[in-house]
């Protein structure tokens, strides 16, 4: 009966390893930060992303709400790279701040052992209203190149993604729900594996 016991135990604490990595929803809009020069090239929220420019990154809090920038010869005409914590889905962010109505958003997508995608999308030539661009269509994103070839360049906002568990998306590493069911499942059986023994022993 112990065997049995154990059987089930072990059971239990492989199929919870084997469920999918959970994901954790986060938001990054920069709200938090104080407006101008940051006199850094770069930006951690630990677990989570690292923003990182090819200059000192920059808060505009002139638009709606507050938006980060890498800081330029003309404005925010700097590269922004993104490098996430583990594995992205479901992204999407806005951007800001163009004054040419031809200009575009050039997007490198990376991810690991895999081949960048490089992705371009037009902007509206409207200053202060936001553009809108969600890459929800692609998963396992591990990275961001930003730039514009607006003259003054970009700045961005409102990042919303999903990030895989092995990225530390679950804060403080709380099991998820299905883990938690198979783990209490384990648990049970063993319990009742001994209770049996108990009773065929008397």
């Amino acid at each position: 009966m112990i065997n049995h016991a154990r059987h089930a135990l072990i059971g239990a604490l492989l199929l919870s390893a084997a469920l999918p990595a959970a994901a954790a929803t986060h938001v990054i809009d920069f709200e938090e930060l104080a407006n101008g020069n940051m006199g850094t090239n770069q930006l951690a929220y630990p677990g989570v992303a690292t923003f990182t420019g090819t200059g000192d990154l920059f808060v505009n809090g002139a638009g709606v709400g507050k938006d980060l920038c890498t800081f330029g010869s003309l404005g925010c005409n700097g590269t922004v790279t993104v490098s996430f914590a583990g594995a992205v889905s479901n992204l999407r962010f806005t951007t800001l701040g163009d004054n040419l109505a031809n200009s575009s958003l050039f997007v490198t997508l990376g991810f690991a052992g895999q081949p960048d995608v490089s992705v371009t999308r037009p902007v509206d030539g409207a200053t202060w209203q936001k553009d809108f661009h969600d890459f929800s269509a692609y998963s396992g994103i591990t990275s961001l190149v930003l730039s514009s070839d607006d003259i003054y360049g970009l700045a961005y906002d409102d990042f919303h993604f999903d990030l895989a568990d092995n990225g530390g998306g679950t804060p403080g590493g709380v099991p998820e729900p299905a883990s938690w069911a198979l783990m209490i499942l384990g648990f049970g059986l063993a319990g009742a594996a001994l209770r049996r023994q108990r009773a065929a022993i008397a």
